[in-house]
């Protein structure tokens, strides 16, 4: 939740293209005006690209929303889950849940990625006495997400509301900056064609870098379910369990939040974070990467290629396909090849 990635923090990118040495020496009437008509339309196309960057990169008000989901609601469901005292004593965010994936180095778009957070718990799975008859008893972690998506479900009304009371108690927005159910942009040039279209085609979530293609069982951002979502919405419900992945590889509890237009994926971690660490690196090392890398993620969700149950890459195989690019692709490299010591 760093303010780098805010939607205020964004610098504007150059869209004014660089005319070559040939096409700025030609001499044909005719071709100038070819030439002329080409930068043109490059501009043209650069200038939309910014707007669309900009109207998508999350606004301080959306990262507020999602910062106190996190921090007042989720990690009050795991306290209650794990029977933990909710006093002055709770143990805080940053202790109990890492936050991974795009959200956390800078490459969350509104409305096309989700929210992956992990739970850190050191789970000890106790060994069954080998003559013991008993039915062998669902790992700890299992169950974990089990009794949390229960206490989940039994406080998933009024949510939001909550939170955006006390965000306007505690910093009010502008009188000009309407908050509609967390869909404002702040800069007053919505893309709202842009973002009807994103909705239509929202047909993936941004992917977890350790999930397998055995873990990608659906092809929907917000889960499947959406007749139960409108359902709970009508009662009030804030939070939908849209998906219960358990049998996977990695165990995942999948929240859709329609306040915020995205998903939270929940799952238990107890190791570092190398691989969002470097990507953070990457991402901070040239100004150009986080749009390239943002481009390219919605290319892919466009064109529906992004699905590894399908056959194809997921979200974070194309990013790392345009790293790759970056770093191997061009004549001057813009990102270098870097090793990382994943045990430090």
């Amino acid at each position: 939740f760093h303010h780098d990635w805010y939607q205020h923090a964004l610098r504007k990118f150059n869209v004014q293209p660089i005319v070559s040495d040939a096409d700025a020496n030609v001499q044909d009437a005719e071709e100038q005006e070819t030439v002329q008509r080409y930068y043109a339309h490059v501009q043209d196309m650069n200038e939309q690209i910014w707007h669309w960057y900009h109207a998508h990169v999350p606004d301080e008000r959306y990262m507020e929303k999602a910062y106190a989901f996190l921090n007042e609601y989720i990690l009050k469901m795991i306290h209650q889950t794990l029977k933990l005292s909710t006093g002055a004593a709770i143990v805080d965010i940053n202790r109990m849940m890492c936050v991974f994936g795009s959200l956390s180095y800078g490459l969350f778009l509104r409305g096309l990625s989700d929210i992956d957070i992990a739970v850190q718990l050191n789970v000890v799975n106790k060994m069954e006495h080998k003559k013991s008859l008993a039915k062998p008893s669902k790992p700890k972690n299992i169950r974990f997400l089990q009794l949390l998506s229960n206490t989940i479900s039994r406080n998933a009304k009024h949510v939001f509301k909550d939170i955006e009371r006390r965000l306007q108690a505690k910093n009010p927005a502008p009188k000009n900056d309407q908050d509609k159910d967390g869909d404002e942009n702040g800069d007053g040039d919505d893309e709202d064609e842009d973002e009807d279209i994103d909705r239509e085609q929202d047909d993936d979530s941004d992917e977890d870098e350790d999930l397998e293609a055995d873990d990608n069982d659906d092809d929907d951002g917000n889960g499947d379910g959406n007749d139960e979502a409108a359902e709970e919405n009508e009662n009030g419900a804030d939070v939908i369990i849209s998906d219960e992945r358990f049998r996977a590889r990695i165990p995942i509890l999948k929240l859709s939040l329609p306040k915020l237009e995205t998903t939270v994926d929940i799952s238990l971690h107890s190791s570092s974070n190398a691989v969002s660490k470097l990507m953070l690196m990457y991402v901070k090392y040239d100004a150009r990467v986080r749009p390239f890398l943002c481009c390219i993620k919605y290319w892919a969700h466009q064109r529906s290629i992004c699905n590894a149950f399908r056959g194809y890459l997921n979200t974070f195989g194309w990013v790392l396909l345009g790293i790759h690019f970056l770093q191997s692709g061009l004549e001057v490299p813009v990102l270098p090849l870097m090793r990382m010591d994943t045990e430090t």
